[in-house]
């Protein structure tokens, strides 16, 4: 006799599954990184794949082809120096911006407002946390790229602060002495011995968001019916303007053609452009061309500031700045420009091109195009107006 656990009719069968199991991915199975990238990326869309795994997957792919790489913050957390991060707080309206550090960044704000100023760079720059160690009794920012930014106390100066955007302590500071002794006669002194006279002032306007037709002005005076316009840059800015728009056509062609000469590399990162799911990358180096002077005179000057008889004047203003004797008003500045030829060396303007992980444009998107200052490009690779290698990178050069 059988025992009973061996009659067919008593044996229970194991259950089927429902559906199909899905096997993780073998990070080891992908023939190169973008093969292995775009899968990820696809498992998860179709939800095959869970976030935790697919950022668990995608750290063992980095690891196997890019093990030079940090994998707390990879490249492309990496891609802004401290340099960078003072620009974009200037673009947020913070002007009293030093660096401390390789790593560190002073934003002065008055005291009651440093909290506030804390949390707008927060909100601002996604990704950053908040740090409650030593370096200000009320913490700091740690950015995504590792900069650290404390916001400082801005020490008092009469009516004004060292908070106070450029532009508004410039526009206050005038309209006072106005309402204290009259019309002005104002003279803009640079450290470059360039000068720029305004007669008979009776008010100082700011232009707000009006940049309609190329206007570059930040500040208008009023002399009877003309207005005047100054267009103000602080002392630490290295950049005239986001070109995205303007040169943005330009810089693919650019890009195309180094592409072809081996001069560049494009590296794809996670990251995908939303309207078309195209694949964001990573350039290396960071490539440069010098502005022609008809790109000169539309990047610094637009279309107002030459033809109303204004110019650029570049400081951080604060009360030391301002001299008064009688209805004449002396602002000292670190530059002025009144022409092309005024434009210093380290200012001088080129069309840079960058990584920025979350620009969507042209054919490149994760890449950015910015009219900077030279001393902002100059360990770049620099192309002249033909698309020929005048200066590899530094990066470049080293290697021989």
């Amino acid at each position: 006799m059988k025992p009973w656990f061996e009659k067919e009719s008593n044996v229970i069968p194991f259950p089927s599954p429902k559906a199909k199991v899905i096997q993780l991915p073998n990070v080891q199975s992908y023939p190169d990184f973008l093969t292995g990238v775009k899968d990820l990326h696809n498992r998860k869309e179709r939800g095959e794949i869970s976030q935790d795994s697919h950022d668990k997957l995608y750290t063992d792919l980095i690891h196997r082809f890019m093990k030079k790489e940090s994998f707390e913050t990879p490249w492309f957390l990496r891609e802004a120096p401290v340099d960078d991060v003072i620009s974009d707080l200037e673009k947020i309206g913070f002007n009293d911006v030093k660096k401390h550090s390789g790593k560190t960044v002073y934003v002065y704000s008055p005291n009651p407002d440093r909290q506030r100023a804390m949390n707008k760079i927060l909100s601002v720059f996604k990704g950053s946390t908040k740090e409650l160690t030593g370096k200000s009794s009320i913490g700091y920012v740690k950015h995504p790229n590792g900069t650290n930014i404390v916001v400082k106390p801005a020490g008092k100066q009469g009516v004004d602060s060292a908070g106070l955007r450029n532009e508004q302590h410039l526009i206050q500071k005038i309209n006072q002495f106005v309402k204290e002794v009259g019309p002005l006669d104002i003279t803009f002194v640079g450290d470059n011995k360039k000068s720029i006279t305004a007669k008979g002032v009776t008010e100082a306007r700011g232009a707000g968001t009006d940049t309609k037709g190329r206007k570059k002005s930040d500040v208008n005076l009023v002399s009877k019916d003309q207005l005047i316009p100054v267009s103000i840059k602080s002392r630490t800015a290295d950049y005239w303007e986001s070109a995205d728009t303007l040169f943005g056509p330009l810089a693919d062609k650019i890009i195309t053609n180094l592409l072809k000469k081996d001069l560049v590399t494009l590296t794809p990162i996670e990251a995908f452009r939303k309207k078309d799911n195209k694949q964001k990358v990573r350039i290396s180096p960071e490539v440069a061309m010098k502005l022609s002077k008809s790109q000169v005179l539309d990047v610094v000057f637009g279309s107002d500031i030459l033809a109303q008889g204004g110019g650029i004047v570049k400081e951080s203003f604060e009360d030391e700045h301002y001299v008064l004797k009688a209805n004449n008003l002396t602002v000292t500045a670190d530059t002025v420009i009144k022409d092309v030829e005024d434009i210093p060396e380290r200012m001088q303007p080129y069309l840079h091109i960058r990584n920025a992980h979350d620009r969507n444009r042209g054919l490149y998107p994760g890449t950015k195009v910015q009219a900077a200052y030279y001393r902002r490009v100059q360990n770049a690779l620099i192309v002249d107006q033909k698309m020929n290698v005048v200066q590899l990178s530094k990066k470049q050069r080293a290697k021989g």
